[in-house]
């Protein structure tokens, strides 16, 4: 942890860089607790409980979109915390009726869903979607509110709890129950308690009461934030849905097995974005914002951002392209080796995400909702077409997920370019 401090520190010894040292600290105790735990769940649970909670986070994560529709980001734009304050209420009221609209439809429809994405273990889990898209949208929101706030210890206790939760939980459970009840079990207990824990702490310094709020300002600010819902939600949904959609489609062609193996890829090349890349975001959000409002432009912040996650991002990809699944066989056991081979498939995409992902905040600043739409809409329509021509045409989810990660790579360079150039031009 020190010498990614040092690398960031040779371009920046600004606020910025302090901010994410505060955040990126705690976030490192959570991910090597991940980290450390995973060898034994990995072991505990079969391949095929694994695919089912993916599966089933797979469906939270898009309805997820839904659940805030996209008003979460007022919350940070705003500049006068009343304003802020009312929007959090906003989003709050709308992440009640979503859940509570999910109940009625997993309870008419669980056992269709679970029969429409081959995945008959599903139907009995279902029933706890509504609560983990509640809590998962109250998470999000009150990390908006530490992060507008700049209360970032409290984030990063937020990610340490979860990290010691989850496995704490399933592997306690994993020990004494077969089946994946541990692993649900785990989830819910990482996602209800955080939240909770966030709630309680950011009240101590700030009034949520609803005595407080005026209705007529929670509608001008659902008024004046139009294009959220309108042009964001879209795209966060459509991205979403294109980020789910291996999971979805190896779920249809190859069975929750595939699921699994392919889930376990994805959650040790995404270990490096939740370390660090999502702290530089939360902390990069809140200086590009503040950078933008005062002089027009925040290129100064973005190059500096573009930098330090170059420097920390070439050698891990490099590792898991050369040794790929010979780690995997070493840290998780021989049955995941081909969690291995898909990592060595996906590592310049992760790569290019690790980076692109904060950044292209840029998007949301200068209020090119439209075009962030139309690049989700053309990532869902093109991974259908990667993973259906390999699974279907050459029955192999190597083909399958490597046309999916080129094209991803290649879309991200544009974004990129795109972001930088974005940087520096006015609000439109």
């Amino acid at each position: 942890m020190q010498r990614i401090r040092s690398l960031i520190k040779q371009y920046s010894t600004s606020a910025f860089v302090r901010n994410i040292s505060k955040l990126t600290g705690g976030i490192a105790i959570a991910q090597l607790i991940s980290l450390g735990t995973a060898p034994v769940l990995y072991r505990i649970y079969d391949r095929e409980y694994y695919g089912t909670l993916g599966v089933f986070m797979g469906i939270a994560g898009v309805m997820g979109a839904l659940s805030t529709m996209q008003y979460i980001q007022a919350v940070m734009l705003e500049e006068k915390d009343q304003d802020a304050l009312h929007a959090l209420w906003l989003v709050r009221i709308i992440n009640g009726v979503v859940a509570i609209l999910t109940l009625i439809v997993v309870l008419f429809f669980d056992q269709w869903i679970a029969t429409a994405l081959h995945n008959e273990l599903l139907s009995d889990w279902l029933i706890l979607l509504p609560i983990s898209i509640f809590f998962g949208g109250q998470n999000e929101l009150f990390r908006i509110w530490a992060n507008r706030q700049k209360k970032y210890s409290i984030l990063t206790m937020n990610g340490v709890l979860t990290s010691l939760l989850v496995p704490t939980v399933s592997i306690s459970i994993g020990l004494f129950h077969i089946g994946p009840f541990g692993l649900f079990m785990g989830m819910m207990v990482g996602q209800v308690v955080p939240s909770l824990f966030m709630s309680w702490q950011l009240s101590k310094t700030n009034s949520f009461a609803w005595r407080t709020l005026r209705m007529s300002q929670v509608k001008e600010i659902a008024r004046r934030h139009i294009n959220f819902p309108k042009y964001s939600l879209p795209a966060e949904f459509i991205n979403r849905l294109s980020n789910q959609l291996p999971t979805f489609m190896l779920s249809l062609f190859s069975g929750a097995g595939a699921v699994g193996t392919y889930n376990l890829s994805v959650r040790m090349l995404s270990l490096p974005i939740q370390l660090l890349s999502s702290s530089i975001s939360e902390v990069f959000r809140q200086r590009a914002i503040e950078d933008y409002n005062i002089s027009g432009t925040c290129r100064s912040i973005f190059v500096k951002t573009f930098k330090s996650l170059i420097v920390l991002s070439v050698l891990p990809a490099l590792g898991i392209f050369f040794f790929g699944p010979q780690l995997f066989v070493f840290f998780f056991g021989e049955q995941w080796r081909d969690s291995g081979i898909y990592s060595q498939l996906l590592a310049g995409f992760y790569l290019l995400k690790f980076i692109v992902s904060p950044l292209s905040y840029v998007y949301i600043i200068v209020g090119r909702q439209q075009e962030d739409l139309f690049w989700n809409i053309y990532f869902l329509i093109s991974s259908f077409v990667a993973f259906y021509i390999g699974l279907k045409f050459f029955s192999s989810s190597y083909v399958a997920i490597g046309i999916f990660a080129l094209n991803y790579s290649l879309i991200y360079c544009i974004v990129l370019f795109r972001s930088y150039l974005f940087s520096l031009r006015p609000r439109k």
